[in-house]
């Protein structure tokens, strides 16, 4: 399956600061394409959001650079569960991390955290905050449940969806990366199609769009640069700050095509002899998108005990507000 993808980050019209971070790297395994897709939306009520949502994607492109090749080599179509236990450790490691600087250097960096990994017909989505993922065909379905406080409310029937859009809680989070030690990422599984094709976006892309809107990116042609789709999303994200949108924009969107002499489907290498090579891994295209030259690794974490750990207070006390 040919995958056609394209990205695009905008610092909005209000936010003196754009604390949005992405990467999307597509690398050829044997005859077939993967993916990997990240969007990370750092907390703008704390210090260090980009630094919290530049430490999250640069985490995990390198695990897929390093461990994905590894996965499918070893695992085949069965991919998915393996890599479903290394990038539930790797999101807690990050965490950790996060809660770590913040400690250190006082604040709480944090990140909402969505990731897709797209092999074949096959992908993972993983997910923390109130980024959002959608599969795209028919409708637009969202695939990512929002880990905020209307959400909750709305799942508990104390608002309804039309009074949670107009809630002024609701950029306050209940999950995010970096403010809490106890973290509990959404992971699932699902297939795509040729034709069909996976969005991921800030709370600040989706917050103004309408199903329409969301769906208008299937309209693009398949170009193999991605230049159409590129300003497809370029445009919707002009049309959102137009209809008020204050928060960043960033988004992320995959299309998926059948390519002549592959299969929609492909059987991935599994080595069934140790003396066999396994086909090499080569990238394609890769962005990578961030807003601060910090480094999160050159910082002392081993100072931590000469400062006073932050008290334990609940996500709800926290109010990572964006």
């Amino acid at each position: 399956m040919k995958l056609i993808q394209a990205c695009f980050s905008d610092q909005g019209a209000v936010r003196a600061s754009n604390q949005d971070s992405i990467a999307l790297i597509r690398a050829d395994f044997g005859k077939n394409e993967v993916l990997l897709a990240v969007l990370a939306d750092g907390m703008g009520g704390y210090a260090g959001g980009e630094l919290a949502s530049k430490y999250c994607v640069t985490e995990l492109a390198s695990w897929f650079r390093i461990r994905f090749p590894e996965i499918l080599t070893v695992c085949g179509d069965s991919w998915r569960e393996y890599a479903k236990g290394e990038l539930e450790a790797l999101f807690q490691v990050i965490n950790h991390r996060l809660v770590e600087i913040g400690n250190v250097k006082g604040g709480s960096p944090g990140s909402t955290l969505t990731a897709v990994l797209l092999a074949g017909e096959q992908f993972l989505v993983i997910h923390i905050g109130d980024s959002r993922a959608y599969l795209l065909a028919d409708t637009a379905v969202q695939i990512t449940a929002d880990h905020s406080l209307v959400a909750a409310e709305v799942a508990k029937g104390v608002l309804t969806p039309e009074q949670a859009k107009a809630d002024r809680r609701r950029n306050i989070l209940v999950q995010c990366m970096g403010i809490s030690e106890d973290l509990y990422p959404d992971i699932k599984f699902g297939e795509i199609c040729p034709g069909q094709g996976l969005l991921l976006c800030s709370d600040g892309f989706w917050h103004e769009m309408t199903e329409p809107d969301l769906l208008s990116v299937l309209k693009c042609s398949h170009d193999p640069s991605g230049e159409e789709l590129t300003g497809r999303l370029s445009a919707l994200t002009n049309l959102v700050i137009e209809r008020g949108e204050r928060d960043n924009i960033s988004s992320i969107a995959v299309l998926t095509c059948a390519e002549a002499g592959l299969s929609a489907v492909p059987a991935f290498f599994t080595r069934k002899k140790r003396t066999e090579e396994p086909p090499s891994f080569r990238i394609l295209s890769e962005t990578v998108l961030v807003h601060t030259d910090e480094e999160p690794e050159l910082l002392q974490i081993e100072e931590r005990g000469e400062k006073e750990p932050h008290p334990e207070e609940s996500f709800f006390e926290n109010e990572p507000q964006k």
